[in-house]
């Protein structure tokens, strides 16, 4: 179980604020000879939401691969973390006894190293929107990520959305987290999501009807609001 099925073709998404060196970690554990792409967001202040369309857009659709690894600037994958959590997603997944059994996944992430023992590949609970890997097929069964959240909350809407399509989204291969490491370089970056954290949350609860772990709608806005992102 240790080793994928097979070779995956496999592109990865870095999303930085504050850019390089900050990200450097990040960018130097991605394997040297992958599609890598890297959004600057201070640039553009993109919700994180879109840049992961972006990214989904431009390398599973665009330019074909079979699985698109996202990641957060202050995180360090291992060199089979990406290929690992193509081999969960397209292949282990269908093959595996695993929570869920019953249910597609549509998202698998890796676990943070930081927290749990560091025991190689293995199905956990999540996900782990720090580093997370995804397939054309999540715009095909989801729709794009809801680009109306600036910032939190995205992770809480992805995954609602995941499990009310009746999907899951688990978490499997390791990784190492810093955790919100670009609040604690940026103070500027750190006021940003102080101003739009109340408007994510308001728009969630009205979303679903709670907050994540809460929530009391499976269709979004209870179906009262015609036109609104899903």
């Amino acid at each position: 179980m240790s080793e994928p099925t097979r070779e995956y073709n496999v592109a990865y998404g870095v999303i930085t604020w504050t850019g390089f060196p900050d990200a450097n970690e990040t960018w130097d554990s991605l394997p040297k000879d992958s599609r890598r792409v890297i959004i600057e967001n201070q640039i553009n202040d993109w919700p994180l939401a879109k840049c992961w369309n972006w990214l989904v857009q431009k390398l599973c659709i665009d330019e074909g691969y079979e699985a698109l690894v996202i990641c957060n600037d202050d995180i360090a994958l291992r060199p089979d973390t990406g290929q690992l959590l193509a081999d969960a997603l397209l292949t282990r997944q269908f093959e595996d006894e695993r929570p869920f059994q019953e249910k597609k996944l549509e998202l698998v992430s890796a676990y943070n190293v930081r927290d749990l023992p560091d025991v190689g590949p293995r199905w956990g609970t999540g996900p782990d929107y720090s580093c997370f890997c995804v397939s054309r097929e999540i715009f095909d069964t989801q729709g794009k990520f809801d680009e109306k959240i600036h910032i939190y909350h995205e992770d809480n809407d992805s995954a609602h959305r995941i499990k009310c399509a009746g999907f899951e989204a688990l978490s499997y291969a390791p990784y190492f987290h810093h955790g919100s490491q670009t609040i604690k370089r940026d103070p500027g970056r750190a006021e940003v999501v102080r101003q739009h954290y109340d408007a994510s949350r308001a728009y969630y609860v009205a979303k679903w009807g709670g907050i994540p772990g809460h929530e009391r709608y499976t269709v979004a806005f209870n179906g009262n609001r015609v036109g609104a992102a899903v």
